[in-house]
């Protein structure tokens, strides 16, 4: 290779890594959200069985779990306001291998599922984590 194709690489090198660092900044904070919608750790949740109680309702759901991530948390939100979401039985909620999962009862703290939606937070990569969207 001569000198100028050389030089002509370096610049285009130079041009590339310039480039990805001026749009890591604005790709990395969606890479959990695009992660969960593209290859989401489970599929939407079907809710089996839901019996009102005092404050609210418990519910048993149905899903499979198609990625063999560790669980981080999970949450329940009416239009971004939370609501309490909790296992019934008081343990800690676990990871599950893949597969058809039915859950153990859970709280939701609201008198019904209109409007609610159920995050999964997920941590499938050492680099981030994965959010999907159970529900709706």
């Amino acid at each position: 290779m001569s000198r100028l194709s050389l030089k002509l690489l370096d610049n285009r090198m130079a041009v590339a890594v310039l480039i990805v660092l001026l749009v890591l900044p604005i790709v990395w904070p969606l890479l959990p959200v695009l992660d969960g919608t593209l290859f989401p750790v489970t599929t939407k949740v079907q809710f089996i069985d839901v019996r009102p109680v005092d404050g609210g309702m418990s519910v048993r759901m149905q899903f499979v779990k198609k990625r063999d991530c560790q669980l981080i948390g999970q949450g329940v939100d009416r239009e971004g306001i939370p609501i309490q979401f909790e296992p019934i039985s008081g343990e800690e909620p676990i990871t599950l291998p893949s597969g058809l999962r039915v859950s153990r009862p859970w709280f939701i703290g609201t008198d019904s599922l209109d409007g609610v939606r159920l995050i999964w937070v997920h941590r499938c990569s050492a680099w981030f984590t994965t959010i999907t969207i159970g529900y709706p």
